[in-house]
């Protein structure tokens, strides 16, 4: 569900104008509500995601989307979470390669980060 998030975000092209784009999670900045109602098994033949986009816009940290998805297996929801969120921010994780490490955190940056893969079919538009 997060990476169907993660790809209308590109797809929206949110990440133009940012210097080496990554993914960061809305972390404490939103309440995020996910609810488990069963898992996925072995027995299932279909599994899909299903999201709507809540809001979306742009700060001083970048562009950022909310959404409520569902996971889906042979028509029964498996997974639902509202206020799910994700930000793309500028520049590489404070743990990246070639980056010092720092023992504090900033301000507002709880939750994983993904950096944002150059796409062969972004370029030629």
């Amino acid at each position: 569900m997060i990476q169907a998030l993660q790809l209308f975000m590109l797809e929206a092209r949110m990440d133009e104008g940012i210097a080496e784009p990554r993914f960061e999670s809305l972390g404490m900045e939103t309440d995020l509500t996910w609810k488990y109602r069963g898992q996925v098994l072995p027995h299932h033949r279909t599994v899909h995601t299903t999201i709507e986009i809540t809001a979306a816009g742009r700060d001083e940290r970048g562009a950022w989307a909310t959404c409520e998805a569902s996971l889906w297996a042979d028509g029964q929801r498996i997974y639902e979470s509202t206020n799910l969120g994700m930000r793309i921010v500028p520049g590489r994780p404070a743990d990246a390669p070639g980056r010092e490490r720092s023992s504090s955190t900033p301000s507002g940056t709880a939750g994983s980060s993904t950096t944002v893969p150059p796409s062969p079919s972004r370029r030629s538009r």
